[in-house]
């Protein structure tokens, strides 16, 4: 009884090995049927296998990009654009600079008034009226500022607009992709210089620009 146990095991062990065999040569049908390779990767421990893709043709892209800080230090209309929001910008500012030193000047007068005590109560009531609508007068004032930040900000979403537009245009399937680069930022760490397509792209906008203007 003991040796037919032991044959018994014997042929089950032989079974098991060749269900492990088949299972594992079905395995391999399957990953190379689906395009798909196996590696193995040993470790101190044990075996494990990898599934890696098999080689296949990816697809290619065209890339080009675009220095922002150039096209923005170059592009005649941002630049006109520029200048004009800055020198607005300017008047607005020693036109507030200007009231604000007046209406200082004003406010020490009328405290030394106070304290003099030479003039009538209600021309005083009357003079401390004046200086705060001026004071009011000049905070609202200081809202063109921030109007004409708005604007600007308006503008430079305007010129990016005709930049896609002209870019779709001056593109005509040459590059997949164009994208924007800056110097002064760091998501893009480097680029190939001979894809920079910025002089092209600004001349363009340039003459654009000029026939525009006419």
């Amino acid at each position: 009884m003991k040796h037919l146990s032991l044959i018994i095991n014997i042929v089950l062990a032989l079974l098991l090995a060749f269900a492990f065999y088949q299972i594992h040569d079905l395995k391999k049908q399957f990953y190379t049927s689906a395009g798909i390779n196996t590696t193995e990767t040993t470790t101190k421990d044990s075996t494990s296998k990898v599934v890696v893709p098999i080689s296949t043709k990816l697809p290619e892209g065209k890339i080009a990009f675009i220095n922002i800080d150039s096209l923005d230090a170059k592009y005649d209309y941002f630049k006109d654009i520029t200048k004009n929001f800055a020198s607005e910008r300017n008047a607005i500012e020693a036109q507030l600079q200007s009231q604000a030193s007046q209406l200082e000047k004003e406010y020490v007068e009328f405290q030394q008034a106070v304290q003099a005590g030479i003039r009538p109560q209600a021309e005083l009531e009357k003079d401390q009226q004046k200086l705060m609508a001026k004071k009011q007068n000049l905070d609202n004032q200081q809202g063109r500022l921030e109007t004409l930040a708005n604007k600007m900000a308006d503008k430079q979403l305007e010129v990016r607009k005709d930049l896609a537009k002209f870019l779709d245009e001056f593109n005509a399937g040459r590059y997949d992709y164009i994208l924007p680069y800056s110097g002064t930022l760091t998501q893009t760490l480097y680029v190939n210089p001979k894809l920079d397509v910025t002089q092209q792209v600004v001349a363009g906008l340039n003459a654009a620009y000029k026939t525009k203007k006419k």
